[in-house]
């Protein structure tokens, strides 16, 4: 009777209200294992050209490799994800050639995301970046003939460093030169921004 009334739900509602469940007993200590990793944020004023665009991008994906290199993984998809003024709003992705981690590379494969699919009709108020198809830190990592495995390297030592001393002196120790007298970057650290934490 319940499945002619909610269809397949019904019955799902109905096991779970009786406390029916066949899945597997996990454990409270048991972490999931996340699926991507994202952050997006809504900014007090829009957004305006592509060098706003940039320095929110810059700043989102720190963190989002910062998070990567804790969980010792590497980002296999890069999506964004963009509202207008108006709330309208677009996602869009891309595949890299090579495994990501570098917080420069993932705001690099967003801004390229964002100019090849966005035309500045409207301005923005928030944007996002998701690190997806997440693989272990060597897994599928297979250098080109353009890749210069020596400066990806020193990238990665560097941003290391950074988490290092961010951890130990606080998040503002450490700052891009691009994003030091930059406002919009001040505000994304600001309450005049608000924080989206896309886990999956």
């Amino acid at each position: 009777m319940i499945e002619n009334a909610l269809g397949k739900n019904g019955i799902s509602i109905w096991e779970n209200a009786r406390g029916y469940d066949s899945g597997r007993v996990v454990s409270m200590d048991d972490a999931s294992v996340a699926k991507s990793i994202g952050k997006s944020v809504t900014c007090s004023r829009d957004l305006k050209d592509n060098g706003d665009v940039w320095r929110v991008l810059l700043q989102l994906s720190d963190s989002i490799s910062r998070q990567l290199r804790e969980t010792r993984l590497t980002a296999g998809l890069v999506q964004i994800y963009i509202r207008m003024n108006d709330l309208e709003s677009e996602e869009h992705q891309m595949t890299p050639s090579v495994p990501v981690r570098s917080g420069y590379e993932l705001a690099k494969h967003g801004l390229e995301l964002f100019t090849k699919h966005h035309r500045w009709e409207k301005p923005l108020r928030t944007i996002g970046i998701r690190a997806g198809r997440l693989l272990p830190e060597g897994e599928g990592l297979q250098c080109s003939f353009y890749c210069d495995a020596g400066r990806e390297e020193k990238r990665e030592s560097t941003e290391q460093s950074a988490d290092l001393l961010r951890g130990k002196y606080g998040s503002d120790t450490v700052k891009r030169a691009r994003l030091l007298y930059n406002t919009l970057a001040d505000e994304v650290h600001s309450d005049a921004c608000s924080f989206h934490f896309m886990v999956r």
